[in-house]
């Protein structure tokens, strides 16, 4: 996605890049920068993002829940109010 967001800024998009790809235009900037300067869009230090919003203990029962039974539908709230999280802005 990131080499993407570049191509289109490159093709003459403009602030409609981040829009498009559900990003912030700050995030394209340090993209930018990063490539400039490093010639690789790779974090330095080999972490980026933000830290993860749940713990292991919630991504072990979410991914049993998913393969024991993938079709089946467990309303959000459910699993906010079960692990005290927000899974969305929409929960709030």
């Amino acid at each position: 996605m990131k080499e993407r967001a570049l191509d289109l800024i490159e093709e003459g998009w403009t602030a409609e890049v981040a829009d498009v790809l559900h990003v912030s235009g700050k995030s394209i900037a340090r993209w930018a920068d990063r490539m400039e300067d490093t010639g690789s869009l790779d974090v330095p230090n080999g972490r980026g993002g933000h830290p993860r919003l749940l713990t292991t203990e919630i991504r072990e029962d979410l991914y049993q829940l998913i393969t024991e039974s993938p079709t089946h539908f467990l309303p959000s709230q459910s699993c906010s109010e079960l692990h005290d999280i927000i899974l969305s802005n929409r929960d709030q």
